[in-house]
């Protein structure tokens, strides 16, 4: 089958766009009806109640597009956002109860899955959400989600970013992509003290140290 996402469109006053139709294959029919989110360069993710998570990849100037990768989060989760930065993703389980927002790590082997959920937060209310609508937003700067589930209400969070260690000879160079203060530790269990604000850290200690990043 082939499912058809308009996933361009062209506009000269801001009222009137001329659209791209991209002709999808090997994917089910509204497999994107409920959730849509732009990934890196010609990709998109796309998400529908009874359907995986799905990274498609679309040629514009062919009107071709495929299916990169499948990730099976649960049916009844919806409307989604993905930060491209980090790698996550957070879908809203419009059908599950109470009514949560799981945040999953989509770099994982064979793919995103509920083993691996690094987050679940829960809405101010727990009433039924029949189509199954609401969306998610990122800002990756900010290191903030934003979530609304219809009937629900909106939840707005923070989140600590990924953390990167480059090696060095005498040591390790230490990144991470957002907002947040870098805490360091001898041993795995802690405890973690402050290190540093700015990214990046240069870690110059003779023994092992293990990071995190808080918000």
């Amino acid at each position: 089958k082939a499912y058809h996402a308009l996933t361009d469109a062209l506009t000269a006053d801001g009222v009137n766009f001329t659209h791209n139709l991209i002709a999808v294959t090997n994917m089910p029919d509204s497999a994107a009806g409920l959730g849509i989110a732009w990934g890196t360069g010609s990709n998109i993710w796309a998400k529908s109640s009874s359907f995986n998570l799905r990274q498609i990849g679309y040629d514009i100037s062919t009107g071709t597009g495929w299916v990169v990768a499948a990730h099976p989060i649960p049916g009844p989760e919806s409307a989604i956002g993905v930060d491209n930065v980090n790698g996550f993703a957070a879908t809203i389980g419009t059908s599950e109860s109470p009514q949560n927002l799981p945040i999953y790590d989509v770099t994982v082997a064979g793919g995103a899955s509920i083993s691996s959920i690094i987050d679940r937060e829960f809405f101010p209310s727990n009433n039924a959400n029949g189509n199954a609508t609401g969306a998610v937003a990122f800002d990756v700067a900010g290191g903030r989600i934003f979530a609304l589930d219809s009937n629900n209400g909106i939840l707005a969070l923070n989140y600590a970013p990924r953390v990167y260690v480059s090696p060095t000879a005498n040591g390790a160079i230490v990144t991470w992509t957002g907002p947040g203060v870098l805490r360091a530790a001898s041993v795995v269990t802690g405890p973690y003290v402050d290190v540093s604000i700015s990214s990046p850290y240069t870690n110059t200690a003779s023994g092992a140290q293990f990071y995190s990043v808080r918000r």
